[in-house]
């Protein structure tokens, strides 16, 4: 595979906001130095799954490519860094998520104290987390490509975060993703430089046996996907197959056509013949066809005494045997 290659793009720093969840701390509050009181708390910063980010769309972050963050990490307010309320000091990934837990730290009647009291009377207070932009990687994958993220397979649009560093957690009134500057102090939302990975250094992650079959049929899918074809190869085979199906229709119309051909040249000798019959039919005279003499007409008359009229008419029309009574 071709060294990665990257382009950049800059986005304002509150887009690297993402909303996370705060769990109601179950500890009971203790004493820290200097007369701090510390309230317990411990916040799932980010799952492994996608997520929904009115910046990027649909991302995900991925956890291989997480960087270490500093073993204590601050907690603000809104994310406002002159508004620091507490620190996180532990970091665990567990079940397909990032867990990090701290305490809110309170000198008396502050932010921390608030925030605590009001969560506990019931306000539901939501959590954000801040990426640093600095060794961020970010990959966009289009509609119809697939990537290999956190041991699944996800489907663009999509926006990855390849490399990724946690750089702050804050405590908001609101979530955090649909926010665009508010939370930040003024001069604080200013444009940052982040690295994207080229799409055309992407290595696209092949289909899935399911695509393969979806969109090839059960019997060439299942094979070129065993056989180890790439989407690519796979298309360029699927199009001769659809030629070789098309000249094969074609082949068949062909001789239906020469078959209908020859039905219509039999329909229409038999035409010919009806009409020549009719025509031989109309020639009779006379109620008895073609038999006018007295005596033949009697002979008719008797021969055909149980039909018609009609078709006594039409009998009387083929050749009968000579009735050696009846007159010569």
């Amino acid at each position: 595979m071709s060294p990665q290659q990257f382009t950049s793009r800059k986005v304002p720093r509150s887009a690297l906001q993402f909303a996370a969840e705060l769990v109601p701390g179950t500890v009971e509050a203790t004493a820290g130095d200097d007369g701090a009181t510390l309230y317990p708390f411990v916040m799932t910063a980010r799952t492994g799954g996608i997520a929904q980010h009115p910046w990027w769309g649909n991302c995900i972050h991925d956890f291989e490519g997480m960087i270490p963050a500093k073993p204590t990490i601050t907690v603000d307010y809104c994310h406002n860094p002159d508004d620091v309320i507490g620190f996180a000091d532990r970091q665990e990934l567990r079940d397909n998520a990032l867990m990090l837990s701290g305490s809110l730290v309170s000198l008396g009647d502050d932010r921390a104290f608030e925030v605590q009291s009001k969560r506990k009377a019931g306000v539901p207070y939501e959590a954000s987390i801040l990426t640093n932009w600095d060794g961020l990687v970010i990959e966009q994958i289009s509609e119809g490509m697939v990537a290999t993220v956190n041991g699944q397979q996800v489907d663009g649009p999509l926006t990855i975060f390849r490399e990724w560093q946690l750089w702050g957690v804050a405590v908001c009134p609101y979530g955090s993703d649909g926010n665009t500057g508010i939370e930040f102090s003024a001069g604080s939302n200013a444009d940052v430089e982040v690295r994207v990975i080229a799409p055309a250094a992407a290595d696209p992650v092949a289909k899935s046996g399911r695509d393969f079959i979806a969109r090839f049929g059960r019997h060439h899918g299942a094979l070129w996907f065993t056989e180890g074809k790439s989407w690519d190869e796979s298309l360029s085979l699927w199009g001769g197959v659809l030629q070789d199906q098309k000249a094969a229709k074609d082949r068949e119309a062909e001789e239906l056509k020469a078959q209908l051909a020859e039905l219509q040249k039999k329909y229409d000798a038999l035409v010919k013949d009806l009409a020549a019959a009719k025509a031989e039919n109309a020639a009779f005279k006379g109620p008895y066809g073609l038999y006018t003499e007295p005596a033949r007409v009697e002979l008719v008359q008797k021969r055909f005494s149980n039909l018609s009229q009609g078709m006594a008419a039409f009998a009387a029309s083929i050749k009968l045997p000579k009735d050696p009574a009846s007159p010569q």
